[in-house]
């Protein structure tokens, strides 16, 4: 098994080009793969890299490279945890092959596989030391099905992936893979499956999130120390907090990246002390790693015993479930090797992350560690992680391969045990009494509850009741379905189909006998007809003679694509000087310009232009825009410029321009542009503070639409300028689901990152009640109250809770009009409002700055803004009079920072703002702890929301749940979790956890509550009698829910039915299905219910019709390659990679269209029994209709996916300096699981199998293994 210099790593075997040059690389990585070119290593002497392979694009001939693809890039260096600099690179494509166990290169391939061919680079240690690159990365594909590139005068190249081009030659059954990249030390053996997984390869519960851009995100939430059997070897028997200790700004969690191309675990310098504080290790800073201390007798007491490494992280994005992954401390013993080294040294794999890198969990937590990816499409698949066994685990033949479908959303684990995966391998301390969980169940956090008394036993007399009680009960349910199904029978009987019905699915399908087209179709094993299909509204066409009840011709109407809502970048870098604030990223002009701006306002979006600086001001830091240098700006001429404007006392002297130009939204990743775009460029301007001091502008922001879909600008003599707005151009292009925006801008100081969707919102940031009300030319509400009080335990006052604020000293009647704004800063309210709440604080008003400041040396500062307190703001819910909701925003969200250049050093404030106004506003002070949103709709009837919003224990932007508004929805669903669930690591509370406020913010009406009283103990005849009665409660919903599922069935009978996703076009005198949804394609046929056999041979749907594919000159996705062996269908290719054909592909669709299951019966007696189906063969329509009266003949299947593994390397050479080179066994070989439920020896006989790939499978498999036929 090849290695790395860092550790013994295993690696994949591959071929790349024509003839195939053989390659090891390490598994990893997105997009295009890295290869390492022939120019890398001269031409004679030493070169690490020539160990592993080399690429030489010279002798292949099936290589294609394209100028569109940009000049070589020179001296490029990857700005992630990779460490490799002075890149020389270029972008080839060639034909990628799959490898044996003995080298052999298999037939399947993946045509024009994207490569970056690194030609010159290097590895740099954080000492400045260099040494040369080793190995490869394999990418293990991407969000996106291809990569397009243009070329001049040329069809676009569509650069493909691994696994996306095996599912899209039908090869595997998905978009996905699973791996397990095991230990070479330890002798686990690595494990990757494309369109599947190893099921041993996972151990305990599975946690399922969605995928970023190029990464794989998750909340990691603790770092801990146990011992799985037995004594710890440490000086305490566990230890958590290890995450957070020693560093406040951490907060509840750590978003990191799960990345199998990086080397390390690469944390804050805070967190690898913490936990290297208890082991014997030394941290040497040329390396960036902790050595070990092989001399301590402490050093082999923990490496050899079950003493482990416990990462918690956030369960499927929950907020009150979590998993622990465990990495033994055997695993963390790795092995720097010459030329990192002279000689070998033992390590401990933490690197402190000191820069602008991201946190990530490399191949040393992956050991210990399955993941996985759907990558599916449209950007909407998961990723899995999971608990992955130790050396005791399955041989690669024992593997219980197991196909992902497309439709999936979770992976199913293995009942392996954990520890026994281990337990040949530690030398446990003390007796062997198990510590932990190691089934890694999900923990839950949940309020505490009082504790139970133990009930009562029940008497004999009592028990026999309830047992006769039941028996009784499932006696009528068992005479009851007896009943209906002999009523059923009965039924059937009468209404069966005539001979027209046979005779009328001739004519059906000789007319439909070629409308499924796509290898989505292709069917890669029995599957249930239902999953992912749906009914579709059909059109009865008379016929003549008599049909049956039900029987109806059908017409598939064209279904709407759904689109899912965008999310908007937010920027890494943080704003003031009031706040800290975060800001959305965007893209503005020809080539874009990177400007941050914050989300808020209508109508024009406000952007800074370059003239508003002449020197250095603090408006660069978030970027200027210059019309100057864009090929897309324009102006209005009859909108001249405005100078010298003021806007209230606060922002004064603007010069101004309307101008209008092109809108990147996310300018780094996966875009939309929006042309046109509306803004008024500010080139002159400054801030006024109360006190006259004056300072710079910060940052612009971004208008999120208006009550119009557009701004029309009129020009004499010309047409009209219409300027576009965000949100209404987005739905225009069909790019959302709505003119609609869900906003929550969460919180720097405490690590709540901010969300912002177009046309939908993230569900999991609405944690209460949501008001609905209609807005206007703002978003105004009646405000009734303003209050103080605890979420959880005392409260930090002298008062439990105090309301009255928001009147007191002032007759401001029964309600106040606010408006919610996230383009202001602060709470805008009366001086009477804001002087009642401060009253309660230890704070100062500093007329200069119009704000309070906290007296941060009152003990009684840290105490409230620590504690569970907050400040509660009630509104009227949805303009009722007698209903209204409560957001409460914690004092924690209300200690902000001014900064220069308002203040000479940072200073925390609290902000409300008087105002002696009659405009009074919520800001973003306010917006941190609520959500808002708006569906604009058109003519000005939309509405406007506003929720309570989560606190730091939320899921992070890819654990979203991103949830459409479509444009006639008139409310949003808030998420189920709890608000204090979503701060209960954070807060302090002050005394006992007793939960005291309305923390679900329910709405209140006017009536008063009681309070609850303790319920009374019940008796043995009342616990008897309760039991009685829910089991006949049972027994009636189970007989409920069989007459609907029975009266479903019966209506479904009435209607044809067939898959979702599909679209049936007529093109000449034939109709051409086009599949739309990979996922609803169904994958395979189901069997008819019943054993039902003819002349001793079981029916059956043949898996497939016809394997047939066309080539195109290009691939975007959708295009499928030939590779020469199947026939190919006459097809058109549009410029754009999208191929329009004619395919018989697979029975199951137009037998899908029948409408009854009776005549379904016949037909499958007399049609399909006649017919022989192979793979490369399409028998004509007339040949299947003169075989009707065939005699039957068995029919061969497939019954389960084709899922390849990737094979690993048998050389001995080594990759680099090492500890010990693991040799996999000779059955690493390319596999295809499946039943194997034929003899063996038909094997040979059968010209449909590929000789080569299955033979050695055969001789290697035990014999009571099952044959893929």
């Amino acid at each position: 098994m090849k290695t790395s210099k860092h550790a013994p790593t295993q690696a994949v075997s591959v071929a790349i080009g024509t003839p195939p040059q053989n390659l090891d690389l390490f598994p990893g990585g997105y997009f295009a793969s890295r290869i390492h070119g022939s120019a890398l290593c001269p031409a004679s002497g030493a070169c690490d890299a020539r160990n592993s392979g080399l690429y030489n694009p010279n002798t292949s001939s099936t290589v294609v490279t394209t100028t569109a693809t940009g000049p070589e890039n020179v001296n490029i260096t990857f700005q992630d945890n990779t460490n490799i600099f002075g890149v020389n690179s270029s972008l080839f494509f060639d034909n990628l092959k799959l490898l044996s166990s003995d080298q052999d290169v298999s037939e399947e391939f993946v045509p024009g596989f994207d490569m970056e061919i690194v030609t010159a680079g290097y590895n740099v240690l954080p000492s400045g030391r260099t040494y040369p690159l080793q190995v490869g990365v394999l990418a293990l594909g991407t969000q996106d099905a291809n990569q397009s590139w243009p070329r001049v005068g040329l069809p676009n190249f569509n650069g493909t992936y691994l696994p996306s081009s095996l599912f899209e030659q039908g090869l595997v059954p998905s978009n996905s893979y699973g791996l397990h990249i095991g230990s070479s030390s330890l002798e686990i053996p690595g494990s990757l499956w494309i369109g599947g997984y190893d099921q041993t390869r996972i151990v305990g519960p599975v946690t399922a999130q969605a995928y970023g851009f190029m990464s794989l995100p998750i909340d990691l939430l603790d770092i801990s120390i146990g011992t799985a059997v037995g004594n710890s070897p440490f000086s305490f028997p566990s230890k958590s907090g290890l995450l957070a200790e020693g560093n406040a700004t951490i907060g509840p969690f750590l978003n990191v990246e799960v990345n199998v191309e990086v080397q390390y675990m690469y944390f804050p310098k805070s967190t690898c002390d913490a936990i290297a504080s208890n082991l014997p290790v030394s941290f040497r800073a040329d390396l960036g790693l902790y050595i070990w201390n092989t001399s301590s007798p402490q050093y082999e007491t923990i490496i050899s015993s079950p003493a482990f490494l416990g990462f918690t992280f956030r369960l499927n994005d929950s907020v009150s479930q979590n998993l622990t992954i465990n990495v033994p401390f055997a695993l963390l013993n790795l092995t720097l090797t010459s030329p990192i080294v002279d000689t070998p040294i033992q390590y401990f794999p933490c690197r402190p992350v000191l820069d602008f890198r991201v946190y990530s969990l490399g191949k040393a937590f992956l050991q210990a560690a399955f993941v996985g990816v759907t990558w599916q499409t449209d950007n909407n698949g998961v990723w899995f992680l999971a608990q992955a066994p130790g050396p005791n685990t399955p041989s690669i033949t024992g593997a219980v391969v197991t196909p992902i479908q497309p439709s999936d959303r979770f992976v199913v684990p293995s009942n392996n045990d954990w520890i026994d995966t281990w337990k040949n391998t530690w030398k446990p301390i003390g007796t062997e009494v198990v510590n932990v969980n190691t089934s890694n169940t999900t923990s839950v956090q949940s309020t505490p509850q009082p504790s139970q008394s133990v009930s009562q036993a029940l008497s004999v007399g009592a028990i026999a009741g309830i047992i006769t009680a039941a028996f009784a009960s499932i006696c009528f349910l068992c005479i009851g379905i007896y009943f209906l199904r002999k009523r059923s029978v009965d039924k059937n009987a009468a209404n069966k189909p005539d001979e027209s019905d046979i005779l009328h699915y001739k004519e059906f399908e000789s007319h439909y006998s070629s409308l499924y087209n796509g290898k989505n179709t292709a069917g890669f094993g029995p599957r249930e007809m239902d999953s992912g299909l749906q009914r579709t509204e059909m059109e009865a066409v008379d016929r003549p003679g008599p049909r049956p009840r039900g029987t109806v011709r059908a017409r598939v109407l064209e279904r709407a694509l759904a689109v899912d809502p965008m999310t908007l970048q937010w920027s890494s870098k943080i704003y003031g000087p009031d706040g800290p604030w975060q800001a959305v990223e965007v893209g503005i002009g020809t080539p874009p310009q990177i400007v941050d701006l914050f989300p808020g306002g209508i109508y024009n979006s406000i952007v800074y232009g370059s003239a508003l600086c002449t020197t250095v001001c603090d408006a660069q830091v978030a970027g200027l825009y210059n019309s100057q240098v864009s090929s897309t700006a324009f102006n209005n001429p009859e909108s001249p410029s405005s100078t010298n404007i003021s806007f209230g006392s606060s922002i004064q002297g603007v010069d101004m321009a309307s101008v209008f130009d092109t809108l990147t939204v996310t300018p780094t990743g996966p875009n939309a542009k929006i042309a046109s775009f509306d803004m008024e460029v500010w080139n002159a301007g400054f801030n006024v503070l109360p006190g006259g001091l004056k300072y710079g502008l910060q940052i612009g922001n971004l208008a999120l639409g208006s009550p119009d879909v557009n701004q029309t600008w009129y020009r004499t003599g010309l047409p009209s300028i219409n300027g576009t707005l965000l949100t209404s151009s987005l739905f225009a292009q069909g790019l959302v689901p709505s003119n609609s925006f869900g906003l929550h801008i969460g919180s720097v100081s405490l690590g709540i990152p901010g969300s912002l969707y177009v046309g939908g919102y993230d569900q999991t940031r609405v944690v209460g009640p949501v008001t609905a009300q209609a807005y206007s030319l703002d978003f105004s509400l009646d405000m009734l109250d303003i209050s103080i009080d605890t979420a959880v335990g005392d409260s930090p006052f002298s008062f439990p809770s105090k309301s009255g604020l928001l009147p007191e000293g002032n007759s401001l009647g029964s309600a106040l009009t606010v408006r919610v704004d996230p383009a202001a800063a602060y709470l805008s309210l009366p001086q009477s409002a804001c002087d009642a709440i401060t009253s309660n604080l230890p704070v100062i008003f500093k007329p200069d700055f119009g704000l309070y400041l906290w007296n941060t040396s009152d003990p009684q500062y840290q105490r409230i803004i620590s504690s569970p307190a907050f400040l509660g703001f009630t509104f009227r819910m949805n303009s009722s009079v007698t209903q209204n909701v409560t957001i409460n925003v914690p004092f924690s969200l209300l200690n902000l920072t001014l900064e220069p250049p308002i203040v000479s050093s940072p200073t925390f404030y609290f902000p409300c703002a008087p105002s002696n106004g009659t405009v009074f506003t919520l800001g973003r002070a306010f917006l941190q702890a609520a959500f808002m949103g708006v569906s604009w709709e058109t003519n000005r009837d939309g509405v406007w929301f506003l929720g309570q919003a989560p606190g730091p224990n939320t899921p992070s932007r890819a654990g979203a749940v991103i949830t459409a508004i479509q444009p006639t929805d008139r409310f949003i669903i808030p998420s189920t979790n709890s608000w204090i669930a979503t701060w209960n690591t954070t807060w302090k509370p002050i005394g006992s956890n007793v939960v005291n406020a309305n923390t679900t913010t329910i709405p209140q009406s006017n009536s008063p509550s009681s309070s609850p009283t303790a319920a009374p103990t019940l008796s043995t005849g009342a616990i008897a009698g309760g039991t009685v009665a829910g089991i006949a409660v049972i027994t009636l919903i189970i007989l409920g829910v069989f007459f609907f599922l029975r009266r479903r069935k019966r209506a479904s009978s009435v209607v044809a039915t067939a898959p979702s996703g599909f679209r049936l076009t007529r093109v000449g005198n034939n109709e051409a299905g086009i599949i739309n949804d990979k996922t609803a394609a169904g994958f395979g046929p189901r069997e008819m219910e019943g054993g039902n056999t003819i002349d001793g041979h079981r029916l059956g749907y043949p898996s497939e019709l016809e394997s047939t594919t066309t080539r195109g000159a290009e691939m975007d996705g959708a295009g499928l390659y030939n590779d020469g062996r199947n026939s190919a269908h006459a097809a058109e290719v549009d410029g754009k990679g999208t191929q329009r054909a004619l395919y018989t592909r697979r029975f199951k669709h137009y037998i899908a269209s029948l409408t009854h299951a009776k005549l379904l019966f016949n037909l499958r007696r007399r049609f399909l029994s006649a017919i022989v189906f192979t793979r490369n063969k399409r028998p004509r329509r007339s040949e299947l209709l003169s075989k009707l009266q065939a005699p039957s003949i068995n029919i061969h299947r497939h019954n389960t996916p084709r899922t390849y593994r990737l094979t690993h390397s048998r050389t001995k050479q080594s990759h680099g300096p090492g500890t010990k080179n693991n040799h996999l066994t000779p059955n690493t070989h390319i596999r295809r699981p499946g039943h194997m439920n034929r003899n063996r020896e038909r094997l040979n006989q059968n010209p449909l199998i590929k000789p080569h790939a299955l033979r050695k499978l055969i001789a290697e498999t035990p014999p009571d293994s099952e044959i893929l036929d």
